[in-house]
């Protein structure tokens, strides 16, 4: 059976500017909160060396800002999309996330960064898990609301 897709107009969708849906909202705070996280990465000089590490040396911090940043912009756009059109930023945001956990793991298991590395792995995921529990929300679909008032 086909999925019915609904749209919303634009003068309903943004009249305000986070989305009208739950799951839209929820993925557009996520990715707000965590483009500003890579904009402190992109910005700030390369100092920041402690427990974030890569395992590779191709990719600076400023580079890895870049990507948290482009990523989020993706996730915001994506989060104003409706009816499981927002399963793109969902993938994106937590492959980000679990990227980020990795390289906090890398940094703790391998470079010796110590005790903040376990608590930016354990933070990212936290963040993973939130995404995949709301990325699992099913999205309210016109039509389904029942009377409060019993049949007679």
């Amino acid at each position: 059976m086909p999925v019915q897709v609904f749209s919303t107009p634009p003068a309903i969708a943004f009249r305000r500017p986070w989305p009208t849906t739950r799951r839209g909202f929820k993925l557009w705070l996520i990715s707000v909160v965590l483009g500003a996280r890579g904009f402190t990465y992109a910005t700030e000089p390369a100092s920041r060396s402690g427990a974030f590490q890569f395992p590779f040396d191709w990719m600076t911090t400023q580079g890895w800002g870049v990507l948290v940043v482009l990523v989020c912009g993706v996730a915001v756009f994506s989060s104003y999309c409706h009816l499981g059109r927002d399963r793109f930023g969902y993938v994106a945001m937590t492959c980000l996330s679990g990227g980020w956990a990795l390289c906090y793991g890398y940094g703790y298991a391998f470079r010796g960064a110590g005790e903040p590395a376990i608590q930016g792995l354990l933070s990212f995921l936290l963040i993973v898990v939130l995404l995949m529990h709301c990325a699992g929300d099913p999205e309210y679909q016109p039509g389904e609301r029942r009377s409060r008032r019993g049949r007679r």
